[in-house]
Formats: structure tokens, sequence, C-alpha cells
């Protein structure tokens, strides 16, 4: 649900454009103090603000599947995930999960005179075979027919689902490097795809963290891909690796998307830009809290944030020094604790993003990347209104649709329809203001992902 729009000038100081932690910038020339988002990009810590960077997603994205559905092309969707997690020595009877079956509550939220017939096929798959036998079991020395226990089926909100059963026989270590390696396995799988095709595709990519804690992509690829293309391509990426935990899982989904309206798959581009759109604004953080009040999820992520701290730290020990920020002391700096780096010669500390990384469980990338030409920004021509036009840049190339260009458009949309006058300034970050921010963070007031950005001459109504 998007953030209302505030409009009283009273309430746009205290909380600007439905923004619950804004900051606070001041003037250098005229020491005039204005507020501004703070651009979160979770709900979890401004919803405000997140639901703007969601729209945006979805622009992005709808836009770079129309601009080559349009003329006859076609767009691949695939969803790509991690292997599965075992520890070598783990016996095979206890390497189970709760089962989560997704097409049987996918089916139970349709309508139609297929329900039925969908719902009796999905069932007996739905049914978690461990917990089962353990209820029966109870049921049984407790002197009751264990055939009158009802199977176990988890439901989208519950906890254990999805988790192992057996958290001994999980590899918390392999786990940690996957997400901590995930931009690195997605450049090899690009430059095996690449010669797999003869040519570098467009793409564009989302993450989304899984029940067990592990990143998974969806991924929509300019052309029409194979699944036996995609696969070579993946079995030379994970033959790269030693380890055969660190190298992709199967395919999970692979569709062709058309713009054919009588097709299945054309009927898709809308309910997939909202998909994707739907899990940038949920990053690993908000995962561990749903869990947090069954002990046998909060003890699995508590173990593969201690693992994912401990990949973070050994990470960074092997890099050579930074320098001191000090700039009269010529020393290195050195790491002192998990969220501290130390001065060898001054002493002075400065905080880095290793808590944060293991706060998010080692997962290291943005929540959506694209190639640079996925989209292409457009604007009304004014010779034939109506008739919209690339925007070329640099080398007479057309410029790439980003976040940047979304957020300077509404700026000028704001500046052609406001009669706010468009001061110039020079402004400098002060902190966060002193508004109470209902979704507290550990990071939030020093945190690399969420950018602050001063206000700027033109005014962001957004």
């Amino acid at each position: 649900m998007a953030a209302p729009r505030e409009t009283g000038s009273a309430q746009s100081r205290s909380t600007p454009f439905g923004c619950v932690r804004p900051c606070l910038f001041v003037d250098e020339r005229t020491g005039r103090r204005e507020l501004s988002r703070c651009k979160a990009t979770s709900f979890d810590l401004c919803p405000g603000c997140a639901a703007l960077y969601q729209g945006d997603a979805k622009a992005i994205t709808r836009s770079g599947v129309w601009q080559r559905l349009e003329p006859g092309g076609t767009v691949t969707f695939v969803t790509l995930t991690a292997p599965p997690m075992w520890r070598t020595d783990a016996p095979a009877e206890l390497r189970v999960i709760h089962r989560y079956h997704v097409a049987y509550w996918r089916a139970r939220y349709t309508k139609g005179p297929a329900r039925a017939r969908h719902l009796a096929a999905q069932r007996p798959r739905a049914v978690c075979a461990w917990c089962t036998k353990h209820a029966r079991g109870k049921a049984k020395l407790a002197g009751r027919r264990s055939r009158s226990v009802a199977p176990v089926i988890h439901g989208p909100d519950d906890p254990l689902a999805g988790l192992p059963v057996d958290l001994d026989a999980f590899d918390y270590a392999a786990a940690a490097e996957w997400n901590w390696e995930l931009g690195d396995r997605w450049s090899r799988l690009m430059v095996y795809l690449e010669r797999e095709l003869g040519h570098r595709p467009e793409f564009l990519k989302a993450r989304e963290v899984q029940r067990r804690g592990l990143a998974h992509l969806h991924v929509l690829l300019a052309g029409n891909i194979t699944e036996e293309q995609l696969r070579r391509a993946i079995d030379r990426t994970n033959e790269s690796y030693a380890n055969p935990n660190r190298g992709w899982g199967h395919i999970a989904d692979l569709q062709h998307l058309t713009n054919d309206p009588n097709s299945p798959d054309g009927r898709q581009v809308g309910r997939i830009s909202a998909y994707i759109a739907k899990y940038v604004t949920k990053g690993a953080p908000s995962t561990v809290r749903s869990t947090a009040a069954n002990p046998h999820a909060k003890t699995h992520f508590q173990r593969l944030e201690r693992a994912s701290q401990h990949v973070a730290v050994e990470r960074a020990a092997r890099r050579p020094g930074a320098p001191c920020p000090n700039p009269t002391c010529g020393g290195e700096l050195a790491l002192a604790d998990a969220d501290t780096l130390r001065c060898r010669t001054c002493r002075c500390e400065v905080r880095h993003r290793l808590g944060r990384y293991a706060e998010h469980l080692g997962i290291r990338s943005q929540p959506i990347t694209k190639s640079q030409h996925w989209a292409t920004e457009h604007r009304e021509s004014r010779r034939h209104p109506g008739r919209w036009l690339p925007v070329y840049g640099r080398h007479c190339r057309p410029k790439g649709l980003t976040f940047t260009a979304l957020r300077r458009n509404r700026a000028r949309y704001a500046a052609a329809t406001s009669q706010r006058p468009a001061i110039p300034a020079r402004w400098r970050w002060i902190g966060p203001s002193s508004h109470p921010s209902r979704h507290p963070s550990r990071h939030s007031d020093n945190n690399p992902s969420q950018p602050h950005a001063p206000p700027r001459d033109l005014p962001d109504p957004f």
C-alpha cells in the first residue's frame, strides 16, 4: 500500500512526503533548514519511501519488458535458486525440510470449476511427512488413534515452512558463503551465457530471500533463451567451483513472455512485474523478524547470522589495510571487532559494514539491478503531442531509464505544477531528524544502502 501524500505545510515539515525518518539538511549560505526523505528501500525502515522505490522498480521492469515485446521480441523470465545446503557427513534421513508446497496454496486461492480438482491433486504433495509422522506418534502414545490426526500442511504464515528439520544437518558456513558470493556467481553465469548465445543479453534481476535464509534471483532476460542453453551455462558455472554447494541450484521457473494476448504467457507481464517489485522492498531482516516467535526458526537464523558474521570478518581480514581518515596520520586501518576498524598509528576508530552484512545474512547485492540499456528513457515530443521519443545522451546513445531519472522527472513535474520557487542553495547533511521512527533499526543512522540526498533546487513532491 502506497504511503499517503501529505499536502499540509506544517505536516510536510514534520514528516515530508510520508517519510517516518526524514533527514535534516542546512543551507550553508543562508542557514535555512529543510527536511528530506530518507530514501529507504525497505518497508521495515520507512513505508513511504519504500513504496516509491517499489513503484519505480515496477515502472523500470514494465518499461524494459514492453519495449521488447511491442516490436515483436521475446523476454525470458527465469528463477534461479540455491542448491541444498546439507552437510556431507549428515545422514540421508535427516536431510529433510518442513514441506511447503506453493502450488497447493495457489490452488486454494483460485476460483473456477477446476479448483476442487487442483486441490485434490496438490494436497498429497503439500503434506509435511515429518510433522505428520511426529503428530501421529504423539497421538499413539496418548492412547488415541493415529489415523484420527489430520495431516500437517504448513501454510504461508507458518515460520517452520521451508526450514530444515535437523539444524545440525544444515551447512551454515556454506550458506553464508553462498550469500556472500552471489554477485560473483552471477557475473560468472553471464560470462558463460554470453559464450553460449554469442552476445550478452540485457537483463533485470531482483533478489528475494527464501524462507531458509538463502537468496534466489528472479531474472528477466531479453531474447528467447531456451532451458537447454541456460542449463549448459549453469553447469559450466558450477564446474568452475570446487565445492558443489557454491554453484547454482535447479531452475525453479522459466517462462517466455510474448506480445500475443491469446497466449497464456502473454498475459503474465503485469503479474510478473508486480511480483518482482513486491520483493525488492523485502530484505533479510524482515524475514528474520517474521520467524522470531518460533524457537526452531529463531535458532536457525541465529546460527546463520553468526556464520555470516564469520565470513564477513574473514573476507575483511584478507584485504590490505585502508588509509586512516585522519589527514595528519599516515597509518592504516585494521580490523578491531565485528563493527569497528582501528588505526594502527593514532588508534582512531571507524565503523564499517561488517555488522550490517551479518544482519542481512551475508547478502551484499542491491535489491534490484539491471544492465545499462534494459529500459530506455523517453520524453514526449514537442511537435507531436502524445508521441514519445527516446532521450539520447553522450555518443548519441539512448539514455537508460534509472531510479535517478525517475526522481529527476518527478522533480521537474513538481517545479512545473507547484508555486514553490526554486531557490539555489548549498546543502549540507546534518543527520536524522528528531522525528520518532516507527520502524527503528540497528543501523538506521549510518546505513550504507539507504542513500541520503539533500533537497534539490527543484522541489521533490514525493
